[in-house]
Formats: structure tokens, sequence, C-alpha cells
């Protein structure tokens, strides 16, 4: 079963971020992020998963749930969705 852990490494590697760079651009320690990928931060707390969410345009159900698209996903679909209906 996939965590939210690896739904955060899956999507740094997508982007093609080393931790390090990752945990720069979410504010944490390195340390931190490579636990908080590994599933070893009991409470991460609310504002650092919203920003390496927010980084890797991830949404929060989806880090957390794995239900839904990533935010960015998302945002393709509906502009590919509206530009279809802009041409009806």
């Amino acid at each position: 079963m996939e965590t939210p852990g690896d739904r955060l490494r899956r999507a740094r590697t997508l982007k093609k971020l080393s931790q390090a760079e990752m945990a720069n651009l979410a504010g944490c320690a390195r340390s931190t992020y490579i636990r908080l990928e590994a599933n070893k931060v009991t409470d991460p707390g609310f504002n650092l998963v919203k920003k390496a969410c927010s980084v890797l345009g991830l949404s929060l159900d989806y880090y957390a749930y794995g239900k839904g698209l990533p935010s960015d996903l998302s945002d393709r679909i509906k502009s590919a969705v509206d530009d279809i209906l802009d041409d009806l």
C-alpha cells in the first residue's frame, strides 16, 4: 500500500529534485524531509506538509489519502476540458 511518504518521493523524483533541494524549498532540514518521505515523522505539522505539497503540485487529499489527482494534473485536465468546450 502506498504511503504519503511514497507519494512525496514519487512526485519529487518526477520533478527531478534531490531530497536536499526539496528540503530547502519546503523550508525544513534535509534530515526532516528524509524522515517525512520515510514515514518516520509522526506529526510533521500542517505547514510543512502544505509547503511540500505546494512545491510538488500535490493536493493535501492526494498526499494524505492517495485520492483524486495531484493538483497540477487536475489543473491540466481542467484546462484541456475547457479548451475542448471552447471549441464546440
